[in-house]
């Protein structure tokens, strides 16, 4: 054995969990290298130690001749010094053998068991969710999709952390301009490290500083099986159980994943709700401004005198009054969301009631604006993942009527219109199929279709192959 590699190989790490083990035995002279509890030590001991010291096995400084003497039923690969330092790093085990290194595949999983993720609960449906191992995250798309089709693309990223990225497609449906450009972005990112996968979508994203989202995501393997097979591109990070998928459109984050599972008029209904949930919470607040503070005549004489009766000796002003409402409401969410869980869920039920009643009775709020600041809020929970940007845009939407009443909501509601049009994910335009319009995907967008009636997948994404159904069997 090589002395002079054997010291190299543990100047190279600066750490005392490094353990290094001399091997000697009736025929072999080695040293194993690898991290205390990052590897399998007790699998090392019986597959390679044993054979080798207590059998006494003749062994040939090769990848043949190491396999044939020892019962490793992992991965063994003959390797340069810069490469086994970098395996040990990751949990593998190196051994030195004459002046080579061979790299076992020895990593211990620690990973928390399969659960249903605490972010997306279901009535319906597959309840397996992603963890933060990786490998158990490939396993759990590879029971979902039994196919060779299923390809995987394995990338390190991170010049200290060296975090393993898999990208994740069906070949023969994802198109390949998507995929290569995915790849292209994923190869440009230089980092230090990549502790989660929230990194590497802020990383791919075409504009970066968006409000909203360009980066689709999951914690469920069910949902991201639906949309591989519906031609998209998924990214698996190492150490974190969300998985991202591109291209992104605005109408995901109106779908649930429990519509897959329930009848489809009972969905069409569930997603009408949620279209007038965000439409109210969005817009409700600022119309209350602009008809109070410029366009009170169009409002019947019943409404008004009870608008009036209920804001007069209000120190405010509508539009100062609705925005100190809607930031005391943010803070008490804020807080409650930061809070451990049982005290959170008494800060947010009682801390509003007592906040709301109080404030009205102090003459500080109008009992109208705070129940119109309760509906809003109610009202944007029916698409969760856009919760931060409806209260972004339901903020400056409130500003823009209080400064020009209708016409300032009207102007602001088409400037974010244009910019949503301007919009694409790799290539497909953000608001797809409504700008521009895909008769195809129109009708189901809105109104949910049964399995057997929707033999093709979505134009939108401009796929070569189309068919998800070729025949339909009624019995």
């Amino acid at each position: 054995m090589n002395e002079d590699k054997k010291k190299g190989f543990s100047d190279a790490f600066l750490t005392d969990d490094l353990v290094v083990r001399p091997l000697k035995g009736k025929n072999v002279e080695a040293c194993l290298f690898y991290l205390d509890g990052m590897t399998d030590a007790r699998r090392l001991e019986e597959e390679v130690v044993k054979p080798l010291v207590v059998v006494g096995t003749n062994v040939v400084a090769d990848e043949e001749g190491l396999l044939s003497a020892v019962s490793f039923s992992g991965t063994v690969k003959a390797v340069e010094e810069k490469e086994a330092v970098e395996g040990v790093a990751a949990g593998d085990a190196a051994l030195l053998l004459g002046n080579k290194f061979f790299l076992l595949s020895t990593r211990k999983s620690n990973s928390r068991s399969v659960t249903e993720p605490p972010t997306t609960t279901v009535v319906k449906g597959p309840r397996e969710g992603f963890v933060e191992d990786i490998k158990t995250n490939m396993v759990l798309l590879r029971r979902k999709i039994r196919s060779n089709k299923l390809t995987y693309k394995k990338l390190t990223i991170g010049t200290v952390t060296a975090t393993t990225v898999v990208l994740a497609y069906v070949d023969g449906i994802a198109p390949l301009s998507v995929v290569d450009a995915v790849k292209e972005r994923l190869a440009e990112i230089e980092i230090d490290g990549v502790p989660d996968s929230s990194y590497v979508a802020k990383m791919i994203e075409k504009r970066p500083y968006s409000l909203f989202r360009q980066i689709g995501n999951s914690e469920k393997a069910d949902v991201i099986a639906t949309k591989l097979l519906d031609g998209r591109v998924a990214i698996l990070v190492d150490g974190s159980p969300i998985v991202l998928t591109v291209p992104f459109l605005l109408i995901e984050d109106f779908e649930d994943s429990q519509d897959r599972y329930k009848k489809p008029s009972l969905v069409t209904f569930s997603r009408l709700v949620r279209s007038f949930g965000v439409f109210f919470a969005l817009f409700l607040p600022a119309a209350f401004v602009a008809v109070q503070s410029h366009q009170y005549q169009i409002l019947p004489l019943q409404l008004m005198i009870t608008i009036l009766n209920s804001t007069g000796g209000i120190p405010f002003s509508p539009t100062l009054e609705m925005i100190v409402a809607l930031l005391l409401f943010e803070i008490l969410s804020e807080a409650s969301i930061r809070m451990p869980k049982p005290v959170g869920m008494a800060l947010s039920v009682v801390g509003a009631i007592v906040l709301g009643q109080t404030a009205v009775e102090a003459g500080f709020l109008s009992s109208i604006t705070v129940l119109i600041v309760a509906m809003s809020g109610i009202g944007i929970y029916t698409v969760p993942d856009q919760v931060s940007v409806i209260s972004t845009l339901r903020m400056f939407l409130v500003v823009a009527a209080g400064l020009l009443g209708i016409y300032g909501l009207l102007l602001y509601s088409l400037a974010i219109l244009a910019y949503l049009s301007d919009m694409s994910s790799f290539g497909i335009p953000y608001l797809s199929p409504f700008a521009p319009i895909e008769q195809n995907d129109l009708i189901d967008a809105l109104i949910k279709k049964n399995v057997s009636d929707n033999p093709l997948r979505p134009f939108s994404h401009r796929l070569d192959n189309k068919t998800r159904l070729k025949s339909r069997r009624i019995l």
